[in-house]
């Protein structure tokens, strides 16, 4: 545990000395909210729970929950998702 924290650390400070995006790096989620109609998350670990009003996916950093109405996977790429529908609420659960 100890030495992924410093691991993440030093790449941290590499991406900052290289200017390149944090969450490329160190395989943080990135998660682009296009008003309520669209969610694109990047990084992901999967898709959790799939429901027309629910959809869970997994991340490095916990879950996310995004609720509403009329939800569609549009699209389900190993690094990328695109959510389509009415989006409610987006929630992150239990993350580290």
């Amino acid at each position: 545990m100890f030495l992924r924290l410093k691991q993440n650390r030093l790449k941290a400070k590499l991406a900052e000395f290289l200017e390149l995006p944090l969450d490329t790096v160190i395989d943080l989620p990135k998660i682009v909210i296009s008003g309520n109609q669209q969610v694109v998350i990047e990084n992901h670990r999967g898709v959790i729970e799939y429901e027309p009003t629910i959809i869970r996916v997994g991340t490095k950093l916990g879950e996310l929950k995004i609720a509403g109405a009329e939800l569609v996977l549009v699209s389900v790429l190993k690094e990328e998702l695109v959510i389509t529908g009415k989006v409610g609420q987006i929630e992150m659960v239990d993350w580290r």
